[in-house]
């Protein structure tokens, strides 16, 4: 049985939840009464909670508010989705999904036309962004970390953005990264005119997802005909890149030529 989006997520706050109530798993279904393997059923997402069940664990874990109880109630009906649009009204949240689905991810495709992807931004890049969001820790130091395919838009580093010292610094870093071969530049005479950044991530247990990030919101997509047409597109994107040697030229050239 294949995970739905939705009931993933639930069971990303679930257990968000249980962990700062001090609980481990086994604790927890200790205290609930319940055989450990449907608790494990129900944060991987594959076993939706009835109303009843749902109450037991928040009352157990010290939810005391209606606010949180509804949204645990939100969550619950949005299990069995396999599309999950989030607003920046709860920006938390989304990050937290994003979070959650880069650290379990085996492999990360991320096509990025406008601005730099968070998992190679500079410390420097990164805070001149008016609102930017932050790379799982420690990503890349895993004792496996996921396979990684960025393709960068030129615009990221030719548009007026910030300061040109602070572009400078983040074309270098581009270039240095780029001799690992992860890293292909998209001409600006090349563009599509897709301006959204999206990423494809495979997640052990959940399959392909697809993160969109728009002004306002995040749109996560997890059914077959929304990631196979992603995944075509970022194959359309891909042929029209500079291969690996041309990518690192032209990120040389940029580093120098940004005044």
């Amino acid at each position: 049985m294949s995970t739905r989006l939705g009931g993933w997520v639930l069971g990303v706050e679930l257990r968000r939840l249980h962990q700062a109530a001090g609980f481990s798993q086994r604790g927890l279904a200790a205290a609930l009464g319940w055989d450990p393997s449907k608790l494990s059923r129900v944060l991987a997402g594959l076993r939706v909670l009835g109303e009843a069940e749902l109450l037991l664990v928040l009352w157990v874990c010290g939810v005391q508010t209606a606010r949180e109880r509804d949204r645990f109630r939100s969550l619950v009906a949005r299990a069995c989705q396999s599309r999950w649009w989030q607003s920046r009204d709860d920006t938390d949240l989304s990050f937290r999904v994003a979070d959650v689905l880069e650290d379990q991810a085996r492999a990360i495709l991320c096509h990025a036309p406008t601005t730099v992807p968070v998992l190679l931004r500079t410390t420097r890049y990164a805070q001149a962004l008016p609102q930017t969001e932050t790379a799982t820790p420690g990503l890349f130091d895993r004792h496996r970390p996921p396979r990684c395919a960025f393709l960068v838009g030129e615009r990221a580093l030719t548009h007026p953005g910030p300061m040109p010292s602070i572009m400078r610094g983040q074309a270098r870093h581009l270039a240095a990264l780029a001799q690992q071969g992860s890293i292909r530049v998209v001409p600006e005479a090349q563009a599509f005119g897709w301006e959204g950044s999206f990423r494809i991530l495979d997640v052990p247990d959940l399959g392909r997802t697809v993160q969109v990030d728009q002004p306002k919101s995040t749109l996560f997509l997890h059914d077959k005909e929304s990631v196979d047409t992603y995944a075509a597109l970022a194959r359309n994107v891909m042929a029209v890149t500079l291969d690996e040697e041309r990518t690192r030229e032209r990120l040389a050239e940029l580093a120098g030529a940004v005044r």
